[in-house]
């Protein structure tokens, strides 16, 4: 009879209203640690990525100037939302900082129409094994990761991004 009077009173739900809080409190947690990762590894170089020609190419080809590498797809909001800022800061910056964008979908026709209907004309190419972004540590779509001229990982940032943050980024990290 107590649980059934402590539930009437709503102590079940605020039990499961704690732990909801928790789980919500540790996963918070979690995407700070992760998008503040500032560990100085590098990505595989000789991963192999695909050009709208149909070529291939892999991050040791965009060494030697600092870079932006953002993951998106074709399903995600956020993604769509960003890409036009994205390209704002390309064209401002010009040669000082690469941008490259990798589409992790599945089907490259939704990659190509993806970047048409945002007007990106910064590099794009298609990576469906999703390699770069599994050794990212992304945690979602977008994730976007700068890179030094070296090759090394300055920081990781998994969420949409706007163009001023995006700006104060690449200056913390790649000036």
């Amino acid at each position: 009879m107590s649980v059934i009077h402590r539930r009437d009173r709503g102590g079940g739900g605020t039990c499961r209203r704690g732990r909801t809080r928790l789980w919500l409190w540790a996963w918070a947690l979690i995407v700070a640690a992760c998008s503040g990762g500032d560990d100085l590894a590098r990505l595989p170089s000789d991963s192999e990525f695909f050009n709208p020609d149909g070529s291939s190419a892999t991050l040791a080809d965009y060494e030697g100037t600092p870079l932006v590498l953002n993951f998106f797809a074709s399903w995600c909001g956020p993604c769509k939302a960003e890409l036009p800022e994205f390209e704002e800061v390309s064209n401002e910056l010009g040669d000082e900082v690469q941008f490259l964008g990798v589409n992790t979908d599945f089907e490259q026709d939704a990659w190509l129409q993806l970047v048409a209907d945002t007007g990106v004309t910064y590099p794009t190419v298609f990576q469906p094994s999703n390699e770069l972004f599994s050794a990212s540590g992304g945690l979602g779509m977008p994730t976007t990761v700068f890179i030094a001229d070296d090759g090394t990982v300055q920081h990781t940032f998994s969420g949409a991004l706007n163009k001023a943050t995006l700006r104060r980024l690449i200056d913390t990290h790649l000036s």
